[in-house]
């Protein structure tokens, strides 16, 4: 072989004796579109036999079934080499005096009169230097607040653990860059002032939409590694929430379960407009995200107290930070969905959230076009009752906090609104995320739960359940919830409901380990004791009725081997995340309690 291609780590070739060899490289993607200038290759350097055998010796090692070589003695490197293994790894770095070439940035003009940016890490947007964290120096105190940017005290988050169990600690979290984005949204709509929220409904226009979608890219740019940030899985009881993304059905069951849960991962519905064509952007064609992004506003900014401290964990989509993953997913869905059914109970509440949109649609129309289509809808109603109808459609157009106030809104010249339906995330991500993130999965939606119920672990085609006496106590009773951000976020903050959170998480904790057959009816029956007491502590803690309180019930699922899909495990092995779960261990629906008739 008259040639060798070497192909070196940039960050490691002009700083080979960093401190941690194991430390991600910046921007480090298993793929990816990447520009690389092969007239830069260094083409002057020539190997002597023992530079040959070291490279020989390193293939040799890193060697999964076979090596070949043209002669015998070339299989055995090692019986020439007299080199410790650091030694070895100097022949694989390119010459200092030929480093200039590489680094730098790379700006392509386009036939169509467009640009692109490439640095010398493969982003194609600048660096976000505001997104950076110095480096916490020092012994870190156990009530200082802990460097993951989680808002725990440092003993109660990241102190026993590893550095694989942490979030990334060099850049601002998740829950960071929310707030920042909640004040952002507030400086912006003027919120801080003394503005209500009837002037900001009457007031908003499309430059506040560019501008609040401008801060979410500005905190979101393309080359974040999301993964990094996400938590991992420990010993908290964590449960990601798949289903309708909508302020007006959120908090019926995913923030309303906080009580239940020490944190929830709701995915982020704010679109980042560097994904989308120029004429879906909300940043290029704001007029139609007028209404959505007032709706998701009002979402983010319900749910600021539980991101705050750490109840909720928002985050974006992870599909818009990888390419790879979102056409892979794309593709699992789309042959998923090939025979999909809207279940009866799913459909009440799309038509319910499809008529609450038409009513808030009817009301932003200009008056004129209100009484046409009054008239064409009921031509029996005399000039005087259209007029009572216009009135009385005005009196709920104002006390509707997801109605815009502008006249102009459905304006001819303008176009129309576009509306989102979030489902999210879909069953691929979910269980994608929730491994990652060491979760449980709930859900309120029928379709979402029929998926999981399909992708249960089977051994011969049958399901086993060996926790069966445990979720069958989890599922028989009635839990307290409440419609009330407000009245949930102060009772959790007080402490209500600790002690069956605490029980929950023991039976989180015992599920994944893998506890021998002969020991888990000792391990039920324990555990179904403390649930039992927990329970009936939590009845005395609230008291129902006395803030609109209501019932629901968690329908609880244990299979034996969790809940999985091969085209999952085969994507969390490309995800570089090196701590995740092999399935997802249980799944809770959440529904109201109807008492039997």
């Amino acid at each position: 072989m008259d040639h060798c291609l070497i192909l070196t780590n940039y960050e490691y070739a002009k700083n080979p004796n960093t401190e941690n060899p194991l430390e991600k490289r910046t921007n480090a993607r298993n793929f990816r579109n990447s520009l690389v200038r092969t007239d830069t290759f260094i083409r002057t350097r020539f190997l002597n036999e023992t530079e040959v055998q070291c490279i020989n010796l390193i293939l040799k090692a890193r060697a999964r079934r076979y090596i070949a070589s043209s002669q015998k003695e070339g299989l055995y490197p090692e019986k020439n080499l007299q080199l410790n293994w650091s030694e070895i790894g100097k022949v694989l770095l390119p010459p200092e005096d030929e480093l200039w070439h590489y680094g730098g940035e790379i700006y392509v003009g386009h036939k169509d009169g467009s640009s692109s940016y490439h640095d010398a890490f493969g982003r194609t947007t600048p660096e976000n230097t505001y997104l950076n964290k110095p480096k916490r120096m020092g012994k870190i105190g156990q009530n200082d607040p802990c460097i993951c940017g989680s808002g725990k005290k440092w003993k109660k988050c990241c102190r026993d653990k590893n550095e694989a169990q942490r979030p990334a600690s060099n850049v601002r979290s998740i829950r960071e860059r929310n707030l920042a984005f909640c004040r952002g949204i507030e400086k912006i709509l003027g919120l801080t002032g003394y503005k209500t929220w009837e002037d900001v409904r009457r007031e908003f226009n499309e430059e506040h939409v560019k501008q609040i979608h401008e801060h979410f890219s500005f905190l979101w740019p393309a080359d974040t590694d999301l993964i990094s940030l996400l938590p991992k899985p420990d010993n908290t009881f964590r449960a990601l929430y798949t289903g309708i993304i909508d302020p007006r059905v959120i908090t019926e069951f995913a923030v309303s379960s906080t009580l239940y849960f020490d944190e929830i991962v709701i995915q982020n519905p704010f679109m980042n407009p560097k994904g989308v064509k120029p004429d879906y952007s909300p940043t290029e064609s704001p007029h139609q995200f007028l209404q959505q992004t007032l709706k998701n506003v009002v979402l983010i900014l319900t749910l600021e107290p539980f991101i705050a401290t750490g109840y909720i964990n928002f985050i974006p989509d992870l599909c818009f930070f990888d390419g790879h993953l979102r056409s892979e997913m794309m593709s699992m869905a789309q042959e998923r969905t090939t025979s999909m059914k809207i279940e009866d109970e799913d459909k009440i509440i799309m038509e319910w959230l499809s008529k609450d949109e038409f009513k808030r649609t009817m009301s932003m129309l200009p008056k004129s076009s209100q009484r046409a289509q009054f008239k064409k809808a009921m031509p029996e109603l005399s000039d005087k009752e259209v007029e009572e109808l216009l009135a009385h459609t005005e009196n709920e157009k104002a006390k509707d906090p997801l109605t815009l106030l502008q006249e102009d809104v459905f304006s001819k010249d303008k176009g129309g609104q576009l509306t989102v339906m979030n489902l999210s995330p879909n069953f691929e991500m979910s269980l994608y995320i929730a491994q990652l993130t060491g979760s449980f999965i709930i859900t309120d939606n029928q379709i979402r739960w029929k998926e999981l119920m399909r992708a249960q672990h089977t051994e011969y085609g049958i399901v086993t359940y060996d926790w069966n006496e445990l979720t069958t106590s989890i599922s028989q009773f009635k839990y307290i919830l409440n419609n009330h951000p407000d009245i949930v976020f102060q009772q959790r903050q007080t402490g209500k409901l600790g002690e069956i959170r605490k029980v929950f998480r023991e039976i989180y904790s015992v599920i994944r380990r893998q506890t021998s057959s002969e020991k888990i009816n000792a391990v039920i029956e324990r555990l179904n004791t403390q649930l039992c007491k927990a329970h009936e502590k939590s009845t005395k803690e609230i008291t129902v009725g006395e803030h609109d309180d209501y019932f629901g019930t968690f329908t609880c699922v244990i299979p034996k081997g969790g809940i999985t899909d091969n085209n999952i495990q085969r994507l969390l092995l490309s995800s570089g995340s090196e701590n995740y779960l092999n399935n997802v261990p249980m799944a809770i629906f959440l529904e109201h309690f109807h008492a039997d008739v």
